[in-house]
């Protein structure tokens, strides 16, 4: 009976996201088919992060809003203790913090879904790079030190034959906006950037060129795909409520999909919400954010394998052990 609910609330999401679609056609609002004189007494609290690991939600935010509060923040850590204190119930967050969740609050929190793949990419003024091996010996820009961005930089380099810190030097900054600002006043040969970052510099500095899509990378070294960010829920409200989690869970799909589905007008829309400073710009990052819904097996296997080259790196960094099956939703 579960599964048959399961089904049934799939396809209504099927034909929301197929009006969805006809809507953006015919040069309609996208959420015009969507609104509802409905409002749910106690709504789900939903925080997200500005950038990628947040977008998969904006369709969501938008016309589920009479069952979903969703806020964004700058920092996963603005929103840690929101969770655990039970102000917040479902969280977009990178994929290392979710296990330190799981660790710090004894299996309260669990991941729903793999909602990003990798967004970061090295970028190079001038076509002065041809390979991984040409960067012996270079210096380059990067952010996130001491978290997931370090660890795929180590780790893809390793894997490339490039060990950091010997063949090849990594200086971090602080912030994306320092870099970014650095790198389109032309001050770096080479950086290191997430996205939106990356396509910012490149938008603004045409002497900029992408050498690296550290997804592309990863995908050829290993066999399961690079994570970054995934969608998690506080354990007790999984638990108390079922149907909302199964609700959302079909809602995320259907707000992920609608990005793909319909580029032009999820550019337009994500503009007019404030995700993006123009359609045009969204319209080129849009593909580079790897925006995902995956969940099940698929989303466990990744994860875990995620965690293992994480843990490899530091185990600090998942919590001081890869964390059980009991981290997944599901499981």
């Amino acid at each position: 009976m579960k599964e048959l609910k399961r089904i049934i609330a799939l396809m209504l999401a099927a034909a929301m996201l197929f009006s969805f679609a006809a809507c953006g056609e015919n040069g309609g609002t996208p959420s015009d088919e969507t609104t509802t004189d409905y409002v749910r007494e106690v709504k789900t609290k939903v925080a997200v992060l500005n950038g990628p690991t947040g977008l998969g939600l904006a369709k969501l935010a938008a016309d589920r809003s009479y069952a979903y509060e969703v806020e964004q923040f700058s920092d996963p850590q603005e929103i840690v203790p929101l969770l655990t204190k039970g102000e917040v119930d479902i969280a977009a967050l990178p994929v290392n913090l979710a296990a330190n969740l799981y660790k710090k609050t004894n299996g309260g929190i669990k991941i729903l879904a793999v909602n990003t793949l990798g967004v970061l990419y090295c970028l190079e003024k001038g076509k002065i790079i041809n390979d991984f091996a040409e960067l012996k010996g270079k210096t380059i820009y990067a952010t996130g030190q001491g978290s997931t961005p370090e660890y795929i930089i180590n780790h893809v380099f390793t894997q490339k034959g490039l060990v950091p810190g010997k063949d090849v030097t990594i200086e971090y900054k602080t912030a994306h906006n320092e870099l970014a600002t650095l790198a389109i006043e032309g001050k770096v040969d080479f950086c290191i950037l997430p996205e939106p970052f990356a396509t910012k510099v490149l938008v603004q500095n045409s002497e900029y060129y992408k050498l690296i899509d550290f997804t592309k990378s990863w995908n050829e070294e290993n066999e399961e795909q690079l994570v970054q960010g995934v969608v998690v829920a506080r354990t007790d409200y999984i638990n108390e409520n079922p149907d909302i989690i199964t609700e959302f869970m079909n809602f995320n799909e259907v707000s992920v999909n609608y990005l793909s589905a319909n580029p032009e007008s999820a550019s337009v829309f994500l503009a007019d919400n404030g995700y993006f400073e123009s359609a045009d710009f969204a319209y080129t990052v849009l593909p580079f954010c790897n925006i995902v819904f995956m969940e099940g097996e698929e989303m466990k296997t990744a994860v875990k394998a995620m965690y293992e080259v994480l843990y490899a790196a530091d185990p600090k960094s998942v919590g001081g052990s890869i964390p059980d099956d009991g981290i997944f939703y599901g499981a």
